[in-house]
């Protein structure tokens, strides 16, 4: 996406990245790239870095009869699919 959410404040964010995975952010930068999801990088104190990743789940229904559980679902298998796929190293 090429606009920052304007209903995801980068503190919400910042929390969501210290309580989920104990990485503490001294700045976040949105990163305008890719397609269907929002994305920052982030610096953790320790000068560390992560690519942060947010999706809009309701942005991603299919039909009406599809649920956010549902796009939830397949956005794991996806991650789980990234996961287990061999890395070249070169």
């Amino acid at each position: 996406m090429f606009t920052q959410p304007a209903d995801l404040p980068e503190a919400l964010l910042s929390d969501a990245l210290s309580e989920g995975w104990g990485f503490r952010a001294a700045w976040l930068s949105y990163q305008a790239v890719g397609f269907g999801s929002h994305h920052w990088l982030a610096a953790g104190l320790g000068g560390q870095k992560l690519f942060a990743t947010v999706d809009d789940l309701s942005e991603k229904l299919r039909d009406d009869a599809d649920t956010t559980s549902a796009v939830f679902g397949r956005l794991e298998q996806a991650f789980e699919s990234a996961l287990s796929w061999p890395i070249r190293r070169s």
